[in-house]
């Protein structure tokens, strides 16, 4: 669990530009072992394994309402989004089109 969360926890800069080092790691697998592992260790098992299962079956279409029309199931939220790509200086650099896609599919709230 710890090594899966690892890559979700932190952003890409935060190992491409080894912040890890901070905590006192030496490379990611010493970071991994020394923060993700001591955090998962302090966790309800149950509790992990109930974020798993909602991780693996999460489908937001999968209702009766959307038939599983996960767009149309993102289109019925009502919230403000903000959708924020900083500029990077690598190769791999490129917008977030996955969460714009996501973003401009929702209906702006009222307010």
């Amino acid at each position: 669990m710890a090594a899966l969360y690892a890559g979700w926890g932190f952003s890409e800069p935060f190992y491409r530009e080894e912040v890890f080092r901070a905590f006192g790691a030496r490379d990611v697998p010493e970071f991994i072992d020394f923060f993700w592992d001591t955090f998962f260790l302090k966790c309800d098992a149950n509790d992990l394994l109930a974020q798993m299962w909602t991780w693996w079956h999460n489908d937001l279409g999968d209702h009766p309402r959307f038939g599983g029309d996960f767009d149309a199931a993102l289109a019925s939220i009502r919230a403000r989004t903000i959708t924020s790509c900083r500029p990077r200086r690598t190769p791999t650099s490129r917008p977030s089109t996955r969460s714009t896609r996501q973003a401009g599919s929702r209906t702006p709230s009222a307010g």
